[in-house]
């Protein structure tokens, strides 16, 4: 269909541009919500309840690893594959933990699966972010 990814860059860029948009979106509005309404009161550090859907959550979330081994094979040079994956992956674990632990402190067990549930209706922001 497509051979040659350079004729996808601006729109892998534009794509890029969106995800960050929305990230920084999801972040304003949960720590917006935060200094107005505080956190969840019914804040519980550990549900039995729902430790499956977190379990099943956690392994869901970092499935691409077994793309690893294919990517460092088909590197012109795979021996600086490690010390960026050392450097970048902490940085992506880091990113989901920030937006796990905001988005439940704010909303609580009111959390829906996806955050962008929780946002405002009727914003111009939070519904472009949805569209997004």
């Amino acid at each position: 269909w497509i051979r040659d990814l350079h004729k996808m860059e601006f729109a892998i860029l534009g794509a890029d541009v969106l995800i960050i948009f929305g990230l920084g979106a999801v972040l304003w509005y949960v720590f917006q919500d935060l200094q107005v309404h505080g956190p969840d009161p019914n804040i519980l550090a550990f549900r039995p309840q729902t430790c499956g859907l977190f379990m099943g959550t956690a392994v869901f979330t970092f499935e691409g690893i077994p793309y690893i081994l294919p990517i460092v094979n088909s590197m012109r040079e795979p021996e600086k594959f490690w010390p960026l994956f050392l450097m970048v992956f902490p940085c992506i674990v880091a990113l989901f933990t920030i937006f796990g632990v905001a988005g439940y402190v704010d909303y609580g067990a009111g959390v829906k699966a996806v955050v962008l549930l929780n946002m405002p209706t009727g914003d111009l922001v939070s519904a472009s972010v949805r569209a997004a």
